[in-house]
C-alpha cells in the first residue's frame, strides 16, 4: 500500500496553520505521515505544531533554525518514509480527497509525478488553475518529446505548460530527494520552478490531470514587490540549477531553449519591478500589435498594469501620435509609484480619437468598456482592444 509523506514548511503562520493541518488530518486516505517542519518560527507556530502532534501519531515535528523554504523542505525529505511526497504550504489547505485521488492515479500508472490543478483564493474570488498541457500519461519518446516542448511555455510565454508550483503534485520520494539534495539553499527566487522542472526532466513517466484539490491562498504579503539587490544573482542560481539537469537530458535542445526564455522573462520582470526603475525608462513587456496605425491620432490609454505601462512606453516613443491621457481606476496607487496616471474623470473631457484598452484578456477589456460606456457615456467606436504581444514571444517566434 502506497505511503505518502506530507511535508509542511512552517514559519510564522500561526493564524492559518491550524486550518492547513486539519485539512491534512481529514484526508480520506489514511496511510500518510505529516512532517511539520518548524523553520525557526517566533510567533508560536511551533506550539501549534506540537499540540497537534500530541493527538495524532501520524504527525512528526521537525525543529530547525530558520533557513528558508529549500532548507525546510530538505529537512522534511530527510525524514520522509513514504513512497511519494506531497508538499503543502502551511498557509494553504487541501480538500479531503486530494491524496486518495492522486494515490489512485499513482497505483494505476506508477507515474513518477502526478500533477493536478489548484484553486487560487484571494479576497475577491476563487479561480481554478490547471496545466495547459492536455491531460494524459507521458511515457514514450513521442509523448515525452511533446511534453518537454511545452513543459515551461506552451505556445507563448503567458501560457505555462506545467504550473511550476510544487505543492499540487505527488512526486516519488526518490526522485524528489535526488533533486533536492543538489538544490542550493540560496535559491530564494523560483524555488518551486527549480524543483518542479528538474523533477520533470528526470522523470520516466508523468501523469497530467486537470482535477483540482489544492487551495492556494493568495495573501497580500505574497504579492508585494520588494527591492532585491541580489536579484540577478538569485536568477542565476535558478539558471545554473536547471541547466545542470537539462544539459543531461536527451531533450536538451528544447529544454534549454525554454530555459533561456524563462531567464529572459525573469530578468525583464526584475529590471522593471525589483529595481524601482523610473516609469519613463521601463522596458516594455508587451507591444500593441499594430505599430504605426495611429499616425496623427490622439490617444487615451486606459489601464496602468503591466500592459498599460508597456503601451505607455511604446506610444511615448512613437512621435507620430500623441498620448492625451492615461487613466486607471486605481490611479492613486500608480501615481504613488511615479506613473502619470489620472482618474477617468480627469481625462474623459480631453480631446482624443481613441481609448486604448490596455488589458491582457478580451473579457476584462469588454467589462471595462461596458462600464465606461454606461457610467461616462463614451461612444463604443472610441474603444480599441487588441491582444497584447509579449516581446519575448516575438523573440521566440522569430
Amino acid at each position: 500500500m502506497i505511503k505518502v509523506s506530507v511535508i509542511v514548511p512552517v514559519y510564522n503562520i500561526k493564524d492559518c496553520l491550524e486550518k492547513c493541518i486539519q485539512s491534512i488530518q481529514k484526508q480520506t486516505y489514511r496511510n500518510i505521515e505529516i512532517l511539520l517542519v518548524n523553520d525557526g518560527s517566533t510567533d508560536g507556530s511551533d506550539i501549534i505544531c506540537r499540540k497537534y502532534a500530541q493527538t495524532d501519531r501520524r504527525i512528526k515535528v521537525i525543529d530547525k533554525e530558520n533557513g528558508g523554504l529549500v532548507s525546510a523542505r530538505k529537512a522534511g525529505i530527510s525524514r520522509a518514509e513514504g513512497d511519494y511526497i506531497l508538499n503543502v504550504d502551511g498557509d494553504d489547505w487541501i480538500e479531503d480527497v486530494m491524496i486518495e485521488s492522486l494515490v489512485l492515479k499513482a497505483e494505476q500508472t506508477n507515474a513518477d509525478i502526478i500533477t493536478s490543478g489548484y484553486y487560487q483564493e484571494s479576497l475577491k474570488n476563487v479561480a481554478k488553475v490547471t496545466d495547459s498541457i492536455e491531460e494524459g500519461i507521458y511515457y514514450t519518446d513521442e509523448e515525452k518529446s511533446y511534453f518537454y516542448q511545452r513543459m515551461i511555455f506552451n505556445g507563448n510565454v503567458e501560457r505555462k505548460g506545467i504550473v511550476q508550483s510544487v505543492w499540487n503534485k505527488l512526486i516519488k520520494t526518490n526522485l524528489f530527494r535526488e533533486v533536492y539534495q543538489l538544490e542550493n539553499d540560496n535559491i530564494i527566487l523560483g524555488e518551486d520552478t527549480a524543483s518542479v522542472y528538474s523533477c520533470c526532466a528526470l522523470a520516466d513517466k508523468i501523469m497530467v490531470t486537470h482535477d483540482a484539490y489544492y487551495h492556494y491562498v493568495k495573501r497580500l504579503s505574497s504579492i508585494t514587490h520588494k527591492k532585491d539587490k541580489y536579484f540577478l544573482r538569485n536568477v542565476n542560481e535558478v539558471y545554473l540549477f536547471l541547466s545542470y539537469f537539462f544539459e543531461k537530458s536527451k531533450y536538451k535542445k528544447v529544454l534549454c531553449e525554454q530555459l533561456d526564455l524563462l531567464i529572459m522573462q525573469y530578468c525583464l520582470w526584475g529590471i522593471n519591478y525589483m529595481f524601482d526603475m523610473n516609469p519613463k525608462i521601463l522596458m516594455p513587456y508587451y507591444n500593441f500589435p499594430a505599430e504605426g496605425v495611429f499616425s496623427g491620432k490622439s490617444l487615451v490609454i486606459y489601464g496602468a498594469g503591466k500592459v498599460g505601462q508597456s503601451y505607455y512606453k511604446q506610444f511615448l516613443a512613437d512621435t507620430s501620435c500623441k498620448i492625451a491621457g492615461w487613466a486607471d481606476q486605481r490611479f492613486e496607487h500608480y501615481r504613488e509609484k511615479g506613473f502619470p496616471v489620472n482618474s477617468i474623470e480627469m481625462v474623459r473631457n480631453l480631446e482624443y480619437d481613441y481609448i486604448i484598452l490596455a488589458f491582457k484578456y478580451k473579457d476584462m477589456a469588454e467589462q471595462v468598456k461596458e462600464w465606461l460606456m454606461s457610467e461616462y457615456g463614451i461612444c463604443e467606436s472610441k474603444f480599441i482592444w487588441k491582444e497584447p504581444v509579449s516581446i519575448l514571444d516575438k523573440y521566440w517566434m522569430e
